[in-house]
């Protein structure tokens, strides 16, 4: 036995010899091999066992060191030694034999093992590894095709739903101008009235002191056209009258002394100039239109809302001169109240569509949902606020390009970037992005609005791309959880082999021990 080489037990003269002796000699080889000097032995360490004496005081010094001092670390930081290796050799080298192997067999089956573990190492990592690596570079592929996939079906979204609101802005045109030639038309049918030309020109020759026929030639019209229009439309117009030659008011369903007898001259519905002028400014050339006309947009004398007049006129005998003007208003929202009828049923069934109607001259809302309730709750300064919803200046003048565009399917103007006016005043309800469709109503200088949130309308798309994205996800955890299944019956596998060999390498052990 050399010091630093013999186990400690072995510094006895009266030891007896096992084969453990061998393992520990063979662990301070391994030490020495590794770190360039046996275990344990240092200057210090030499210098007390030269100092100590005698044989059995150099070898009780030795056994002191070995069992007093801590276990040796210093080949557990060196390069290239694995943890396998340094338990071998921390198990070889335990002060107590019976935590040390058995005998030199089953270091070398250890290290035999260790060997097959280590060989094993690269086909565990590219076991490892290559999944990874794979998921690695699918999964930004799947993200890109995942994320083009939404992308191309928000654009498909957006331009099926423009189609649609493009479709129903026509319809919603097709039918205003329908309504409105309706009542034009039967306008036209009265005014050729026999019997109302000549109650119209006894009144004029009586100085409008007897209008007794007069009235009661036009309330029986009133009459018969007022059952007609509530049978068609279930609403009355808001107003009849007829203005003289002059633009005096003569007649009026509701009879207003605001009204009666004064000269409105001025408006629209009575010279056909498509503007309304101020009272006071009226041109000397202004007379009695000679067509029928539907006039522009105007707000009445004793109300805020929008409105809008049809007129005809009323010819002498021989049609050489007008004598009369007859016209009917109406309230725009009256105009459209089938169509928000419709809309609230679409809203039930999850279509958030908004109609409007605007003035394509200078981009005025004439008519929205959000006018009406400021109407019906008698919102404070309605006027003011009114006059501020106006479209978008560059909107606008795209919108010029429809003027010069037929009658048709093609008239209509498309964006998925809309801004309603009314998101200014009322953003938690109007604000934020809009797609709308603009089809303008032939022979009146207005445009029909359907628009809808952008976000209801991609709505589907984003349940879609939320569903993509958890299934994307849900694969991923799905993938490294059959990797791990995999690895997991791996390891037992390795496990089991480890646990075989230690058997087997205990019953060497046994047998050796039971030879001695």
């Amino acid at each position: 036995g050399t010091l630093f080489y013999m186990a400690p037990e072995q510094a006895d003269l009266a030891a007896v010899p096992d084969a453990r002796w061998d393992v520990y000699a063979l662990g301070a080889l391994f030490y020495h091999l590794l770190c360039g000097h046996p275990p344990y032995r240092t200057e210090a360490n030499e210098q007390r066992i030269q100092s100590a004496g005698d044989l059995n005081a150099r070898l009780e010094a030795y056994r002191e060191i070995v069992y007093g001092s801590p276990p040796p670390s210093e080949h557990r930081k060196k390069k290239g030694v694995d943890k396998r290796l340094a338990d071998i050799v921390d198990r070889c080298l335990s002060p107590d034999p019976e935590k040390r192997f058995p005998n030199a067999q089953a270091v070398l089956d250890a290290l035999e093992l260790r060997d097959r573990q280590r060989a094993r190492r690269p086909l565990i990592a590219l076991g490892v590894i290559s999944p990874a690596l794979l998921l690695v570079c699918m999964l930004p592929i799947s993200i890109r095709a995942m994320s083009n996939a939404v992308q191309t079906a928000r654009a498909n979204q957006v331009e099926r739903a423009l189609e649609s609101d493009a479709l129903s802005a026509r319809i919603l045109a097709r039918g205003i101008e329908r309504e409105l030639d309706q009542r034009k038309d039967e306008l036209v049918e009265i005014s050729q009235d026999d019997q109302l030309r000549a109650a119209l020109e006894q009144a004029m020759a009586s100085g409008w002191s007897d209008r007794r026929s007069l009235y009661e030639t036009l309330n029986r019209w009133y009459r018969i056209a007022d059952a007609r229009q509530r049978r068609r439309t279930g609403r009355s117009d808001a107003s009849w009258f007829l203005c003289d030659a002059q633009g005096f008011q003569r007649w009026r369903s509701q009879i207003s002394p605001l009204t009666i007898d004064k000269n409105w001259s001025h408006r629209d519905y009575f010279h056909g100039h498509n503007r309304n002028y101020p009272p006071d400014q009226v041109p000397d050339d202004v007379g009695p239109i000679q067509h029928p006309h539907i006039s522009v947009a105007y707000r009445g004398t004793s109300e805020e809302r929008y409105k809008v007049a049809i007129s005809a006129p009323i010819w002498n005998e021989d049609r050489t001169q007008v004598i009369g003007v007859l016209a009917r208003t109406s309230e725009l929202g009256d105009l459209l109240a089938e169509y928000e009828d419709k809309i609230h049923a679409h809203r039930a069934a999850g279509i958030h569509r908004v109609i409007a109607l605007a003035d394509q001259r200078d981009g005025s809302l004439l008519y929205h949902p959000w006018i009406r309730a400021a109407h019906e709750r008698n919102a404070p300064d309605r006027i003011e606020t009114f006059e501020r919803l106006k479209l978008d200046q560059e909107l606008l003048w795209r919108l010029v390009i429809l003027k010069e565009r037929p009658s048709g399917p093609g008239r209509d103007y498309r964006t998925s970037h809309y801004e309603d006016p009314v998101g200014r005043i009322a953003p938690n309800r109007y604000g934020g992005r809009w797609l709308a469709a603009f089809c303008p109503v032939h022979n009146t200088g207005w445009l029909a609005v359907v628009q809808e949130p952008y976000e209801a309308a991609i709505q589907p798309v984003e349940k879609l791309e939320r569903d993509l994205k958890a299934y994307l996800w849900l694969g991923v955890g799905l993938f490294f959880g059959l990797i791990g299944a995999v690895w997991f019956f791996v390891a037992r596998a390795l496990v089991s082999e480890e646990l075989r060999i230690g058997i087997r390498i205990g019953g060497r052990a046994g047998s050796g021990r039971t030879e001695r």
